[in-house]
């Protein structure tokens, strides 16, 4: 971005400040809108690898697309009817067992059935050599960019249908992802919209192509190496697996360009609080009757030990620097009145250092190994194959 332009977007931002938002806040909001605009671009582009970019970034366009509605209510003065209940179930289906209310009950009977009619859609077979056919027919895919697997068929099955109050088959059709793609855009257009008047620089906006490959696989074969864990458990599986995929996915679109740091330490914050209180709900199910669940008394220590406790310690520290990311309001962080005058990067430094304390430049950097080092813990326990692991 050249000066004149750097000059005549902060002009913009500082005419949205006066509306009473504080600068991190708006910066958030305008990167968020930013993702928006390259995730169009990139359907304009580059058509046929879109729709894997779509499902690896959904969980987060969610969380953006809900929140920048109200967001643009209160400071932008715009009636958008827009935040529809379809997002917001899709944004608590991000979260796993981490969202309130979810049990780990619920989440197993959803996840069973999600899984049981991917299988049943796939594995249809009949007369005499029909059980061979079946047998032999993968029921389950993975989408991998580079070496990382960042959205599978049943994790994707689970948000659309829970996306739809559990009422859909859980087989998702075309019309369904049309549905889907429509509620989430008519959600995300306040952010949309708005960021194209706050940012003159829209040819900046170009976006990268989203380069994937495809593995099918047998969905019975994956609890393979759980199993020698000591966990014979699919729900198990079923969250873990999730959480592979977010973490890899906010890697993945990161060295896309889809998020800068900013948004690489939003999204990041927010999938290790998630794991973090997931995992924690699952294991505090699992380890008074271990068995009952499927687990080892070794199985069930592996997966309430698998957030090493210096980790979860910062992680759940976090927790108020996440929510002012995700609900855009800094302010209620810091104060309104600590925020006024103040520059984003000036109010980010006190959001680090009031929460995780660290500078964000630290922080984004633990956060990247803390990353880093629960998605191979994780990937350890589960394999995921990839394309090219053969």
């Amino acid at each position: 971005m050249g000066r004149a332009e750097r000059r005549k977007e902060e002009r913009n931002i500082n005419h949205a400040k006066s509306t009473g938002a504080d600068a991190c806040s708006i910066l958030t909001f305008v990167e968020d809108g930013r993702m928006f605009y390259k995730l169009l671009d990139h359907r304009d582009r580059y058509p046929e690898s879109t729709p894997d970019l779509m499902l690896t970034i959904l969980p987060f366009c969610a969380l953006a697309a809900h929140d920048s509605v109200r967001f643009v209510k209160k400071y932008f003065d715009h009636d958008f009817e827009l935040d529809s209940a379809v997002v917001n179930r899709l944004r608590n289906a991000s979260k796993s067992l981490s969202a309130k209310g979810s049990t780990v009950e619920d989440y197993t009977f959803m996840t069973n059935s999600v899984t049981r009619g991917l299988s049943s859609s796939t594995k249809k077979a009949t007369g005499l050599f029909g059980p061979l056919i079946n047998s032999l027919t993968p029921d389950m895919g993975i989408c991998t960019h580079g070496d990382r697997p960042v959205c599978t068929t049943f994790i994707t099955a689970r948000y659309i249908s829970q996306a739809y109050g559990g009422a859909l088959d859980p087989v998702w059709s075309e019309e369904c992802e049309k549905q889907l793609g429509f509620d989430l855009g008519v959600a995300a257009s306040a952010a949309f919209y708005t960021v194209k008047l706050l940012t003159p620089e829209l040819h900046t906006l170009t976006a990268k192509e989203f380069e994937t490959c495809h593995v099918d696989c047998h969905y019975s074969d994956m609890f393979l190496p759980l199993k020698k864990q000591g966990i014979d458990n699919a729900a198990c599986f079923f969250m873990l697996a999730e959480f592979l995929v977010q973490l890899n996915a906010v890697f993945a679109l990161s060295e896309n360009e889809m998020f800068d740091d900013v948004l690489r330490m939003k999204y990041g914050t927010a999938v290790l609080l998630a794991l973090d209180g997931s995992i924690s709900r699952f294991a505090n199910c699992v380890m008074p009757k271990p068995s009952e669940y499927g687990f080892t008394a070794d199985g069930a220590l592996v997966l309430s030990t698998l957030v090493p406790k210096e980790v979860r310690k910062r992680v759940r520290a976090s927790k108020d620097l996440r929510n002012a990311f995700v609900h855009y309001d800094f302010s209620g962080l810091l104060g309104m009145q600590a925020c006024k005058g103040k520059s984003a990067d000036e109010l980010l430094i006190e959001a680090t250092r009031k929460t995780v304390k660290m500078d964000p430049g630290d922080y984004l950097c633990w956060l990247d190994e803390s990353m880093t080092m629960m998605a191979k813990r994780i990937d350890d326990l589960i394999s995921l194959p990839v394309a090219n692991k053969g």
